[in-house]
């Protein structure tokens, strides 16, 4: 991984203000688990013990280097949610400084909203990221996202209209969309996966618009290629 490469990647901590003990549960689309990799990396690296896992589904193989992951089962490949509870659990022993928790699953597309049993959030979780895929602003929703009839109904249009940034805000602020499920005292934020050159100028009319509904919450933007670091062994801080 070359040093610009890792240079690029924001730092999270930081950008999501994230405290002493904290969960946080990343919900949406666009790359949620190399996100997820790429918090515990940074969080190793300042020395605080990290763990992460999943409510919903990973690949097995994209968290394989990672020396702990918690996970109910195998099955196929995939390693299934562990229950909510147990990540609750975990917070209250107090040994663990940041519990990073995949509890959405997007099918491998940009943006998504909720769906019966999903998000998988914990009672727990002290903030929640929404993320969603820097191409999918002003794409054609049903190229770009899934339940696209869903996304479009929040986004007040068709799901074969443009989701403009202002609509993006809109789905991601929704309490059927990237709200959905949010614990009451937890902080919410909000993550920009992907993102090119060419798609500066559209994030930005997200943040803003965003930021015009909320003026204190965090979003932070992730580069184009960043995130794909964070699969490496080294990144990860693995043997």
């Amino acid at each position: 991984m070359s040093r610009a490469m890792t240079e690029r990647m924001p730092n999270l901590i930081a950008g999501f203000r994230i405290g002493r003990r904290e969960m946080v549960s990343f919900v949406g689309g666009g790359a949620i688990t190399p996100l997820l990799l790429e918090l515990s990396r940074q969080a190793e690296a300042a020395e605080r013990v990290v763990r992460l896992g999943t409510t919903t589904s990973v690949a097995a193989a994209e968290v394989a280097e990672l020396r702990h992951f918690v996970y109910d089962r195998e099955l196929d490949g995939r390693l299934l949610g562990a229950p909510l509870d147990q990540f609750d659990r975990l917070l209250r022993l107090g040994w663990v400084e940041i519990i990073g928790v995949a509890a959405d699953d997007a099918a491998d597309r940009s943006v998504t909203v909720a769906a019966p049993g999903l998000p998988a959030i914990p009672r727990g979780s002290t903030q929640v990221v929404a993320v969603i895929g820097a191409d999918a602003l002003d794409s054609v929703i049903e190229d770009v996202a899934h339940r696209p009839m869903r996304v479009a109904a929040i986004a007040g249009c068709r799901p074969y209209e443009r989701l403009t940034p202002a609509r993006a805000a809109r789905v991601l602020l929704d309490e059927r969309g990237g709200r959905a499920g949010v614990p009451g005292m937890a902080r919410f934020s909000v993550a920009v996966t992907g993102v090119r050159p060419s798609d500066e100028e559209a994030v930005d009319r997200l943040a803003t618009a965003l930021h015009e509904l909320d003026a204190t919450m965090a979003v932070v933007r992730v580069p184009f290629g960043a995130e794909a670091g964070a699969l490496t062994p080294e990144r990860l801080g693995v043997a």
